[in-house]
């Protein structure tokens, strides 16, 4: 068993280090739409009268943790309750703490227990894109920088304009505002006293009943202007350098945090269509100008996704989130047997023919899609690729203690994955998740990890084109999943085995009963070479040996014409031609009738081996034949269109 898993990582590992890391994304980058710009006026809370709601904290509430029993003017907290239950970074939170540099964090959430947030080191401002102890996590920053609460007796004494925190909930919509904060208010040992900004974070309730996630908001209105100027003061306002985003807990790669940045916003991206979206969790642009949203009287909003938040069992096979709020398919599939679809396997297949991987973050696409739960791991201090090499019914089980968060965990599926949701489908095993030793499929494990994959009986069609047989090499009557890299280039993949394939891979998922004297699937494929070489070949998970076949390279002689696969899909109907010599031809295709129906092509043809797309789409199902003829004959033959 130990042998098996061992081999199954190892498969795994080739698979995904060939370029998973640039496809990762944030955490908190998953839970919210692209950061938008909408223009808005700013609406300043009201000045506390008793009768608004608005609420003002005093400098002597904010502290520093743990005993918060000390005021701190610079980098204080203060708690408060939120008002309603939100969602942020997979919990539900009720309060939060109000930092004095332009920020609020909710803590980090462990067993249920909050905890305080760090002291700020002298660059805390970076805190929003490192992942460090000494950072707080779980972070929403309209303005985050080097900020001050000043006071009367800064006035009074020093001719500070006083600052004032506020914050204003109704059950519905929680507003922190930081009226006249003396920003970034230190430069080159200068007091700024003319650096003084408006701006607010607004908490919006989740108005679905399946999800506490809700909408975030950053909003600025003036600054500057301070009345009790010298004329002797500085009269400037510094704005530069704050960082406006919001951040996750835990490095997902290497020592960044997994973050949103502000500036990389959908009118950003729209005025620099070379930058790519992911930027918005790599780049660590930082604020200048001020309003910072670019466009005058706007603010940023954050919209949160509002179907992520399903968790129920890991590898329950709900790839798509079929039972989740609003989803593409009716909502409510409660039982397991209804939200698993092919669909699902589909997913799983597409996301590797395409090499994007599906979504990786707990709670999401992967996280579901990995019925066999071998596919736990996460990125290390040098961000290589570490695999959790344990089964384990839940996820936060048997972590290392390199993991100091559940969320730099990420998950991974693959083909076999895809064959057991087929298989469960086919009421072949009882439930998702499929876990070794605790549910036996029909065979013997030992079985199971000698199967192997063999090809045979190989059909030359001409100058460099080759169908290639699959077999298994034994008989099973279970899942299957199979990937293997050929050295030729792949053309088209069938048979009875769901399938799909990259220039180079295959990968079959099925759950049938299959012999092994029957092709599982056929590769057309193009080669130049003598040899075959089949590599990196796993079967459900398990790593085989490379294998070569000798191929027989024939000159081509005659003209010849064939479907690439037979039947062939109305969508998928490709042919393959051989032209010996140099000249005009036209394919075309006749009912049972002799009737023609479709000229496929009609043009100059060059000596070889050509690859003809057909879309037949507009044809019932049903038996067709084509001719292929020119200045060399005539070559025909039938197909069946499904």
């Amino acid at each position: 068993m130990k042998r098996l898993f061992n081999l199954a990582i190892g498969a795994l590992m080739l698979l995904l280090i060939s370029g998973i890391t640039t496809q990762v994304k944030a955490q908190v980058y998953g839970e919210f739409d692209t950061v938008r710009v909408v223009q808005s006026l700013y609406e300043p809370l009201a000045v506390p009268d008793g009768q608004n709601g608005v609420v003002e904290l005093t400098r002597d509430e904010f502290g520093l943790p743990p005993n918060f029993n000390v005021a701190d003017y610079d980098n204080g907290y203060a708690r408060i309750d939120i008002g309603f239950e939100f969602e942020f970074n997979g919990e539900v939170y009720d309060k939060l703490w109000i930092n004095i540099n332009g920020f609020v964090t909710f803590g980090k959430k462990e067993n249920n227990v909050i905890q305080f947030p760090p002291f700020l080191p002298p660059t805390y401002q970076e805190g929003l894109f490192l992942d460090a102890n000494a950072y707080p996590v779980n972070v929403i920053a309209p303005f985050w920088g080097d900020h001050y609460y000043r006071s009367l007796t800064d006035m009074n004494s020093r001719g500070f304009k006083p600052s004032k925190i506020y914050y204003k909930t109704d059950g519905d919509m929680l507003i922190v505002e930081w009226k006249d904060l003396n920003i970034n208010y230190s430069y080159q040992g200068k007091d700024l006293k003319n650096s003084i900004g408006n701006f607010q974070v607004k908490l919006f309730k989740s108005q679905d009943p399946y999800s506490k996630q809700g909408d975030i908001e950053f909003h600025y209105g003036t600054v500057g202007g301070n009345p009790y100027l010298s004329d002797t003061d500085d009269e400037r306002i510094n704005t530069k350098g704050a960082t406006i985003g919001i951040k996750g807990e835990g490095k997902i790669v290497g020592e960044d945090a997994d973050y949103m940045n502000a500036f990389i916003n959908d009118v950003y991206l729209f005025n620099n269509p070379s930058v790519p979206a992911s930027a918005v969790s790599t780049s660590t642009i930082t604020s200048n100008d001020w309003p910072p949203t670019t466009i005058k009287e706007a603010k940023f909003y954050f919209k949160g996704f509002k179907s992520f938040n399903i968790e129920e069992w890991w590898g329950d096979g709900d790839v798509d989130f079929s039972k989740a709020p609003n989803p593409k398919h009716p909502w409510g599939l409660a039982e397991q047997n209804r939200f698993v679809t092919v669909n699902d396997a589909r997913l799983i297949m597409k996301s590797i023919a395409t090499e994007i991987p599906l979504d990786p973050i707990r709670r999401r696409a992967a996280y579901h899609g990995d019925v066999n739960h071998n596919g736990r791991y996460y990125y290390d201090v040098n961000s290589v690729v570490q695999w959790i090499p344990t089964k384990s019914k839940h996820y936060a089980d048997d972590l290392p203690s390199e993991v100091s968060s559940v969320k730099q965990i990420l998950f991974y599926a693959n083909e076999y994955d895809a064959a057991l949701i087929l298989s469960y489908m086919a009421v072949k095993i009882p439930e998702l998740p499929w876990l070794l030793d605790t549910l036996v499929i029909k065979g013997k494990v030992s079985d199971m990890e000698r199967m192997d994959v063999a090809v045979a009986n190989i059909e030359s069609l001409g100058n460099g084109l080759y169908r290639v047989p699959v077999y298994l090499n034994q008989d099973a009557d279970a899942a299957v999943g199979v990937s293997v890299k050929f050295d030729a280039q792949i053309i088209a993949v069938d048979g009875n085995m769901m399938a799909t394939h990259t220039s180079n891979k295959v990968f079959l998922a099925g759950a049938d009963e299959y012999k092994s004297n029957e092709p599982v699937a056929y590769i057309t494929l193009r080669t130049d070479s003598k040899y075959l070489t089949l590599s990196d070949i796993t079967v459900n998970d398990v790593k085989q040996i490379s294998k070569k076949y000798s191929l027989n390279n024939e000159e081509i002689t005659s003209l010849s014409v064939a479907t690439i696969t037979n039947p062939v899909e109305k969508n998928n109907a490709n042919f393959v031609v051989n032209v010996p010599v140099e000249g005009n031809y036209t394919l075309s295709v006749y009912d049972v009738l002799g009737n023609q129906i479709a000229i496929v092509a009609n043009g100059n043809f060059g000596i070889g081996s050509h690859v003809i797309n057909f879309d037949a789409t507009s044809l019932n199902s049903g038996a067709y034949f084509f001719k292929f003829e020119g200045e060399n004959g005539i070559a025909t033959g039938k197909m069946i269109v499904k």
